[in-house]
């Protein structure tokens, strides 16, 4: 039996992904969302550790539109327990929690606790290993590098789900001068189709200044 949480998650990602629709259309997969893309499809959980405004909650949104047209239950959850709910070893699930460790420090503990229990499913059934290609559960975790290392440091001890699944997606050189013009150029269309705001041409030297002051 569901408890109420579990419904109010599907109407709640429903909203979620609403606001994102027309902007995903726009989306460019550059090189490290490939990396990321390959790395979930492989081992069935991704942790996106990025700072605020790098593109983290976009890349997983990304995602899970893409697994929905794959027919993936595509769910965002915001704790724990909603995480665990929607666990279905026999469903096609597609699990998204965004900044995970914004939270109490019980929060962080339960957190753990459901690593724990993932990584002992994962050691039962070999849920994420790459060769049970029959499993139809992904999840996608991010955080902020801060609070990612606040959270270590207040459980005194690293999660192996973490070591194994983490990927850093602002590194240096993570964009190239090429993807870094793409996703300008497809951020001002969609500016013109969706926003009506007139289109801006820049010069070649304008785009170098963008290429070297942009992450």
């Amino acid at each position: 039996m569901y408890d109420i949480g579990f419904f109010l998650c599907l109407g709640q990602t429903e909203a979620f992904l609403q606001k994102y629709l027309e902007e995903n259309k726009y989306y460019v997969e550059t090189k490290k969302f490939k990396e990321v893309e390959q790395h979930l499809e492989k081992q069935k959980c991704v942790v996106l550790v990025g700072k605020e405004g790098s593109g983290k909650t976009e890349m997983a949104v990304h995602l899970m539109l893409k697994y929905s047209e794959k027919n993936y239950c595509v769910r965002k959850v915001h704790n724990a327990h909603d995480c665990l709910s929607f666990f279905d070893p026999f469903g096609k699930i597609f699990i998204f929690a965004d900044d995970l460790f914004d939270c109490s420090d019980g929060g962080i503990k339960e957190w753990w606790q459901t690593f724990n229990l993932l990584q002992t499913e994962n050691r039962e059934t070999e849920m994420f290993d790459q060769k049970q290609n029959d499993c139809e559960i992904y999840t996608v975790f991010s955080s902020r590098p801060q609070k990612l290392k606040d959270a270590q440091r207040k459980m005194r001890f690293n999660n192996d789900l973490l070591s194994r699944h983490t990927i850093y997606i602002d590194t240096e050189n993570s964009l190239k001068s090429t993807e870094k013009k793409e996703i300008l150029l497809k951020k001002m269309e969609f500016a013109k189709d969706v926003r009506q705001i007139n289109e801006t041409q820049f010069k070649e030297e304008e785009w170098q200044f963008i290429y070297n002051s942009s992450p």
